[in-house]
C-alpha cells in the first residue's frame, strides 16, 4: 500500500484488512506524502487538472494527516510508527517541513493479543 492510503475513502476499513492479513508480529510498511507540510498540500490539490500537476488527477484523493493514519492503526490494535523524511535533504526529519512520511504498522505478536483479550 505504498502511497495508496490517501486514495482510500475508508482508511479504518483498509487498515483492519491489513491487520487481518498480517501474521502476528508482521509489519506493514508504506510511504505517504506529508500533508502536514503546507507546500505538499498546495502542490497536490491546488494544481490538480493543470499542466503543473504531476501525474494523473484523481477524484478520490484525501489529504491524510499522520494522526489519522496512526488512529486507524490504533483502532485495529496495531502499533504504528511515523518517520518523516525528504529524499533531497536527507538530514531533514521534521514533522512539518519533511515532504514524506514512512508508515510502519505492526500487528501485535500472538502472545500479546491473547493477554489483552
Amino acid at each position: 500500500m505504498t502511497a495508496l492510503s490517501r486514495h482510500l475513502p475508508n482508511l479504518k476499513a483498509a487498515v483492519r484488512e491489513v491487520s487481518r492479513v498480517l501474521r502476528p508480529g508482521g509489519w506493514y510498511i508504506g510511504r505517504e506524502p506529508n500533508f502536514n507540510n503546507p507546500a505538499v498540500r498546495f502542490f497536490v490539490f491546488r494544481w490538480r487538472g493543470t499542466r503543473l500537476h504531476k501525474g494523473q488527477p484523481t477524484p478520490n484523493e484525501y489529504p491524510l494527516r499522520a494522526q489519522e493514519i496512526a488512529n486507524a492503526f490504533a483502532s485495529s490494535e496495531c502499533h504504528c510508527e511515523m518517520h518523516y523524511f525528504w529524499r533531497r535533504i536527507q538530514w531533514l526529519h521534521h514533522p512539518i517541513l519533511s515532504v514524506a512520511m514512512s508508515v510502519r504498522g505492526q500487528r501485535p505478536p500472538a502472545s500479546s493479543r491473547k493477554s489483552n483479550a
